[in-house]
């Protein structure tokens, strides 16, 4: 009969560090899906700034481009 009491205990002791575990490992990965949501909108973020940068800066480009060849037609028929 101590036996089976010294068992039941050993058992109810570790179902209580496997609920334990399972906690500690649910708060990890709760942990981490938040830290990874957190990481990928601020990489969104991130690129989508780039982004219009980019694109203000190709905007800026194309008007010096559009300016150069406006100034070389100009010339071109100021020498004709």
């Amino acid at each position: 009969q101590i036996l089976r009491i010294i068992k039941k205990e050993f058992v109810k002791t570790i179902e209580k560090d496997f609920a334990d575990l399972r906690e500690k490992n649910s708060f990890g990965e709760r942990k981490i899906n938040m830290i990874r949501t957190i990481v990928g909108e601020d990489l969104k973020s991130i690129i989508e700034n780039d982004i219009k940068k980019l694109k203000e800066d190709y905007e800026i480009l194309k008007h010096v481009i559009d300016t150069i060849t406006a100034t070389i037609e100009s010339c071109k028929n100021k020498q004709l």
